[in-house]
């Protein structure tokens, strides 16, 4: 009984922490997106990421942040690709690679 209710008071900490940094990451969505369509979806579904991760894989309150932030990040920028395949900024990032498969999306 007591491990359960640990688990629950974990849970809710976990829960006010991601709350915590909402708006944060609705902005920084928003700067990524270039508006805020698109902006709730990459906020909703990078906090649904971090709940699914299991207690033990996540970060510490210094390094929670941080490791929220890089959630919310790659899935707005995972949304921006997929409305514009041939966004520029993609372009740029992708000019020096010599990895094959960023050769072939030269091509």
């Amino acid at each position: 009984m007591n491990s359960e209710k640990q688990d629950w008071e974990e849970r809710e900490k976990f829960v006010q922490a991601c709350l915590r940094y909402r708006g944060l990451l609705y902005q920084i969505a928003v700067s990524i997106l270039g508006g805020p369509e698109g902006a709730e979806e990459a906020v909703h579904r990078s906090l649904a990421a971090a709940m699914r991760t299991p207690g033990k894989d996540r970060k510490c309150a210094g390094e929670f942040r941080s490791w929220l932030l890089r959630i919310m990040i790659d899935e707005a920028l995972r949304i921006r690709r997929l409305r514009n395949p041939q966004d520029p900024l993609r372009a740029v990032w992708c000019a020096g690679s010599t990895e094959p498969h960023v050769l072939a999306e030269k091509a």
